[in-house]
């Protein structure tokens, strides 16, 4: 039964509705190659998490999940450099629910860029090791910044079940709402592990921000786990931890000091390799009661969610 009382949860961009039923995420992917050493990626989205989540770009620009151009520089090298909007290298998370094991995502990928803007140069430097790096306009911003440029770095190592991935971040924040912010730093190191019947996927990272001079810190750890308990059902399960103690990246809270913790399960099924169905229980503690929890106006502790869903591509 659908309730047609929509509300947001907190801290989220995706899957985000409460009380009702709603299009997450809606996506086209259009690739071009013309020609072998140039490809154009167009990828128009439409729902509640562009609706959330692109709420400070102009109207025109809220429905680019990507588009850009890239061309491959030399033949007989593997790289190429891109140019446009692109989706973020940083966690293991982002916005395809379809591509992850948890039908959700965790508070990780909510205060780090979903999407860049900017060029992209990746190179693979052996059968392991790919290094890609960045100028971008900036933390997850399509209208141009009239400042430096920032820069960012992806490490990705692939050897058998395992993959790492060391990302960075590094510009300057100051804008005409935030005057104070300087520069922000930003480190994240993912690992995913997979086999025939558990993947599991784990992401650290910490970000400073400087304001007013002065070094501000948030960070987050979590840990996912998929287990295929037969060909077509899969269980799964995350732990997670999140602080702001400055309340860099939640400015809004009650209280300072901002401390959550999560746990979440739930299970997939597959219909066919192009219809999953999704479920998620999923439990959050403000551990410092900063007010982003509340019912009936008063302040609440915990967040309990419950998701269904269907996962459909074509």
């Amino acid at each position: 039964m659908t309730d047609h009382t929509k509300e947001n949860v907190p801290i989220f961009v995706s899957h985000n509705q409460l009380n009702s039923t709603s299009i997450n995420l809606a996506l086209l992917e259009i690739v071009i190659q013309p020609i072998k050493n140039v490809r154009i990626q167009l990828s128009p989205e439409f729902g509640t998490y562009m609706n959330s989540n692109y709420s400070d770009e102009k109207k025109n620009l809220r429905w680019i999940y990507e588009g850009y151009v890239g061309f491959k520089p030399f033949k007989k090298r593997d790289e190429w450099i891109d140019v446009g909007v692109m989706s973020s290298p940083y966690t293991y998370e982002f916005d395809k629910s379809w591509e992850q094991p948890m039908y959700t995502r965790s508070i990780a990928p909510e205060f780090v860029p979903y999407y860049l803007l900017g060029i992209r140069y990746k190179r693979k430097l052996n059968e392991k090791f790919s290094l890609t790096t960045f100028i971008l306009n900036g933390w997850q911003k399509l209208t141009i910044q009239r400042k430096i440029p920032s820069l960012g770095t992806q490490l990705e190592y692939v050897n058998g079940k395992n993959y790492l991935s060391w990302t960075t971040y590094q510009g300057n924040e100051k804008t005409n709402l935030q005057p104070n912010f300087g520069y922000r730093l930003f480190s994240d190191l993912s690992w995913i592990y997979s086999s025939e019947n558990i993947k599991i996927v784990s992401c650290a990272y910490l970000g400073i921000q400087y304001r007013s001079s002065i070094a501000y810190l948030w960070g987050q750890v979590n840990l996912g786990l998929e287990y295929k308990l037969k060909k077509e059902l899969f269980l799964n399960g995350r732990l997670e931890h999140f602080v702001d103690p400055s309340n860099i990246q939640l400015p809004q809270a009650i209280n300072p000091s901002f401390n959550c913790s999560g746990l979440s399960v739930g299970l997939k099924y597959i219909f066919s390799e192009n219809l999953f169905f999704r479920t998620e229980t999923k439990v959050l503690r403000d551990n410092s009661l900063s007010g982003y929890f509340t019912k009936e106006n008063e302040i609440q502790r915990y967040l309990p969610l419950v998701f269904i869903g269907l996962n459909l591509r074509f």
